[in-house]
């Protein structure tokens, strides 16, 4: 009689839960980071999904949150803000639920840092709705994570951040004296771009304590003399000038914005269809002269930098 081989009872089973079970969450998390350090923003958008339904079937909060602030960061970088933003909340509130409920210090630590991260595209949504006081208590609460860590790269970034909401109501004083905190905290941690921004940003603070508010109130003088003179052209030759210099060639002459954060200005631009557009801070190429949209006659100043109102200038 022919013997029967035994079955590997365990083996098969194995495989078959192995078979079931799919793809890991970190693995497809791997997989999103790859596609996104490699520019492919849509596949990150994908397996980053995928990586969330995954975590979520395994019970891994933190590992849900960190991918929702990948997809988040992949989204922003597509223009894709809004659906950015609700990412940035929805990572950020796991976060939290996932740091009460850590097991050790070790992973509270871990999340908070990683929270943190998601601090940063939650401060930005902030500013972007110009909601200047929320984004500056996102700031602050970012800065006393990494106070508490003592990491001085996470609060050199953290007093920028605060600095740049300080220029953006006008407190140049105040930016100034957290550009030079930012100065020295990159210089403890070694980062000589860092050191070289901040100086950058701490000298950019003295000059607009003296003399932002008058380049401002001079550059909303000329723009509204400049958008008259659109006007009064269209009026005169039913159409808009192709560019600003064809506004010269009439006899308009033409200075730049002269912004105190642009010294010296660049070329001017021309921007079509700019005043329909929905992402115009994607299209603005932060030139600091003037912008033109020859199909609407719109000029506008060419420049990303927040205005003393808390708008950027781009927005006047």
């Amino acid at each position: 009689m022919k013997k029967v081989k035994k079955v590997d009872t365990w083996h098969l089973w194995a495989v078959v839960l192995f078979i079931g079970a799919g793809v890991s969450g970190r693995t497809l998390r791997e997989r999103a980071q790859g596609h996104w350090q490699a520019g492919r923003r849509e596949e990150a958008i994908q397996v980053y999904t995928e990586a969330i339904e995954a975590y979520q079937k395994e019970g891994d909060q933190g590992g849900a949150a960190y991918c929702y602030y990948g997809r988040g960061t992949a989204r922003r970088s597509s223009g894709k803000n809004q659906e950015a933003d609700v990412d940035f909340r929805e990572s950020a509130q796991i976060f939290r639920r996932a740091i009460a409920a850590a097991p050790d210090p070790g992973r509270a630590r871990r999340l908070e840092n990683e929270y943190a991260n998601v601090l940063y595209g939650l401060g930005e949504a902030a500013k972007r709705a110009g909601d200047i006081p929320e984004a500056r208590r996102i700031a602050q609460e970012r800065l006393d994570i990494y106070r508490k860590f003592e990491d001085p790269g996470g609060q050199a970034v953290s007093e920028d951040s605060l600095g740049e909401l300080d220029l953006a109501e006008g407190r140049y004083a105040e930016a100034k004296a957290r550009f030079e905190a930012s100065y020295n905290y990159y210089k403890v941690a070694g980062n000589p771009y860092g050191i070289k921004a901040a100086r950058e940003r701490a000298e950019k603070a003295a000059l607009l304590a003296q003399e932002g508010p008058a380049s401002a109130a001079r550059a909303r003088e000329d723009l509204k003399l400049l958008r008259e003179r659109v006007s009064r052209f269209y009026s005169e030759f039913g159409r808009f000038p192709a560019t600003l210099e064809e506004l010269e060639g009439v006899g308009a002459a033409i200075s730049d914005p002269g912004v105190a954060e642009h010294r010296p200005a660049r070329g001017r631009g021309v921007f079509p269809g700019f005043e329909a557009s929905s992402e115009k801070e994607r299209a603005v190429r932060d030139s600091g002269n003037w912008g033109y949209d020859p199909s609407s006659g719109l000029v506008f100043i060419d420049c990303r930098h927040p205005s003393a109102d808390g708008r950027p200038y781009y927005a006047w």
